[in-house]
């Protein structure tokens, strides 16, 4: 027993010194470090609603709806059965229509002042336009009397006599 004791008792001094050593151990050069990632669960998974977008088919309010009458010798526009006879004006947001007394003989031309139309000749009747603010001019491409040659089918068309409306947006 006493040489276990003994054995025992070299063996534990024999290590104090490698415990206490001053010089901390150095990898060799050739030495690669690795990264091993470890996975921490936080909490259960939860599920979250978000707000979807759903399309609505919501009617955009009617400003005014153009039709057609024939009052002696000629076409004219017409809201609610009478002659426009001076500039219309809606609010901006709201829609313009050409009920279907404009189809076939009275191809529409409205213009925005460009050198082109926003909508031009024989379409689909009704026709129905939300127009952002400005001054808008349209006309008969058959009656408008626009007196720019021989066609009243060009834009712009401000100075048109005949079967022709301005349209005020604001």
């Amino acid at each position: 027993m006493k040489l276990s004791f003994a054995l025992l008792a070299l063996f534990v001094l024999a290590g104090i010194p490698l415990a206490c050593s001053s010089n901390p151990s150095t990898p060799s050069p050739n030495s690669t470090p690795t990264f091993t990632p470890t996975f921490t669960p936080t909490g259960s998974p939860t599920a979250t609603n978000s707000p979807t977008a759903t399309p609505t088919n919501t009617p955009v309010p009617v400003g005014v709806t153009f039709g057609v009458i024939f009052s002696s010798p000629s076409y004219h526009y017409a809201v609610t059965g009478v002659t426009v006879s001076a500039p219309v004006t809606i609010s901006v947001g709201t829609s313009a229509v050409w009920d279907s007394s404009n189809a076939g003989i009275h191809p529409l031309y409205l213009d925005n002042g460009t050198s082109s139309c926003l909508l031009a000749g024989n379409l689909s009747f009704p026709t129905t336009q939300v127009l952002g603010i400005g001054t808008y001019h349209f006309h008969c491409g058959n009656h408008g009397s626009c007196n720019l040659g021989a066609s009243n089918t060009v834009c712009p068309n401000t100075n048109c006599t005949g079967m022709a409306v301005t349209l005020i947006v604001q």
